[in-house]
């Protein structure tokens, strides 16, 4: 029985697609469905998946964007779970099953993410005893020889880390992998399409989730890694399409704004204030 359907949107930037299929090839231990939803590419990644038989592909004749991507793959996905990925990972050992006993450890958990480095980076007061955080480079190149000297051994540091934070549950979330209940996905309707290719879909869907569901809870979970390049495929939308899907987010969820989400990565989010963004979103769509 499939227990998670592992879906990615891809556009150009082969060498990473490539580098996280092997990944999730080589380091997933549970039974998977792998979807991969390619968005017009045009330097081979076509030709790539085509000789892939245990992946489902989806080809678009153009680049539509992450959210519809993302919602396309979720249209095919058979498990009740899904697992949105960027193509920019690299997985490691038990990544998955690690994250599936998590969410199922609490049914109030709705969406569950990996800790990765650029997470890391951008909070190092949660990781005060990891070296990582003080590191002033990155990898060079898209290659696991790189990923082990910037590591000094990915795998080891990787199952290491686990080891040390498998208590470790932040009340956050990040997009670059995220594990969603599929009757969450069904119940807030998916990714917003309305905000251009890229930008602004993962702060409306949590917003969503918050105020919409039962599921109220979203957690960065220690006991699983990965590895994030980022921004590998969305610096190609530039600044102006931030620009314009900050305008239409800003439509859409008017005098809230971000503010859920803000007060999220403040630590300032609780069943209090949920109850409060949520009685003014009806309010104004009453």
């Amino acid at each position: 029985m499939i227990r998670c359907s592992i879906i990615t949107c891809v556009y150009n930037q082969l060498p990473l697609t490539k580098l996280f299929i092997e990944s999730v090839r080589r380091h997933t231990l549970i039974p998977y469905q792998l979807i991969v939803v390619n968005n017009g590419s045009t330097d081979g990644t076509r030709e790539y998946l085509q000789g892939l038989s245990d992946v489902t592909v989806i080809e678009n004749d153009k680049n539509y964007g992450v959210s519809k991507g993302w919602n396309q793959g979720v249209q095919m996905a058979k498990a009740p779970y899904v697992c949105i990925c960027n193509n920019d990972v690299v997985v490691t050992k038990g990544w998955l099953e690690s994250l599936l006993i998590e969410m199922e450890r609490d049914n109030q958990i709705g969406l569950v993410s990996p800790v990765e480095n650029t997470y890391m980076w951008g909070h190092p007061h949660n990781f005060p005893d990891e070296s990582i955080v003080n590191r002033s480079d990155e990898p060079i190149g898209w290659s696991l020889p790189e990923l082990d000297r910037f590591y000094g051994g990915f795998s080891q540091f990787a199952e290491s880390f686990t080891g040390r934070n498998c208590d470790l549950r932040i009340f956050d979330i990040h997009f670059s992998v995220v594990v969603i209940r599929k009757s969450l996905f069904d119940l807030v309707g998916g990714f917003e399409e309305g905000f251009g290719k890229a930008f602004w879909e993962d702060v409306d869907f949590v917003q969503r989730v918050l105020i919409a569901s039962c599921w109220n809870k979203v957690e960065i979970y220690g006991g699983a890694y990965v590895h994030h390049f980022g921004n590998a495929t969305s610096r190609e939308f530039g600044h102006p399409q931030l620009i314009d899907s900050g305008k239409a987010f800003t439509r859409k969820w008017g005098s809230i704004g971000d503010k859920i989400y803000q007060d999220l990565k403040l630590h300032q989010l609780n069943q209090q204030r949920i109850e409060k963004w949520r009685n003014i979103w009806r309010e104004e769509r009453a």
